[in-house]
């Protein structure tokens, strides 16, 4: 019945999520795809592909995940979604960390830097205070690295101590 529902791709794309944390790579990649596949509107997307950052993941998947960062940004800008827009961005980071593009690295962190006090979650605070540790230490600033670190560690520990320490 949950199948037939119209907020299926929505939850299928936040399980896909959890079994992406919980360790089931293969479950969370295809029930990914299908919600992905399912979803027909922006405002079906812009929930939906976020969950790229859990389910498309591996080397030989970069170039899907670069055009699913760029579609969610152009879904984003359409629906004036700050959260999207903000995905967007985290998906562009990551993909820029792969590929050593230090430019869209800094940009996209400097447009998530901007959103991250609309966006308003724990999740995401943690996400720009880890990143502000890695791109410290790509500029081989130690100090502000390990401190970044630490403000990264204070903000989820509450929330996830593995994953916090993890980052």
């Amino acid at each position: 019945v949950l199948e037939q529902h119209r907020s299926w791709p929505a939850v299928a794309a936040a399980y896909s999520g959890a079994l992406g944390m919980a360790g089931d790579p293969q479950r969370c990649a295809s029930l990914f795809d299908a919600a992905e596949e399912r979803a027909v509107s922006d405002t079906d997307l812009a929930v939906v592909l976020p969950f790229a950052y859990f389910a498309v993941g591996r080397v030989d998947e970069l170039a899907r995940r670069s055009a699913i960062a760029d579609r969610l940004l152009a879904v984003a800008d359409r629906l004036d979604a700050p959260t999207a827009h903000f995905e967007a961005r985290h998906l562009q980071f990551s993909c820029a960390m792969q590929i050593a593009d230090g430019q869209l690295l800094r940009r996209s962190h400097r447009e998530m830097e901007a959103l991250v006090s609309r966006t308003g979650s724990t999740g995401r605070r943690w996400a720009v205070a880890y990143q502000r540790a890695a791109i410290a230490h790509l500029d081989d600033d130690l100090e502000t690295a390990e401190h970044e670190a630490e403000v990264a560690l204070g903000i989820f520990a509450g929330v996830s101590p593995s994953r916090a320490l993890a980052a």
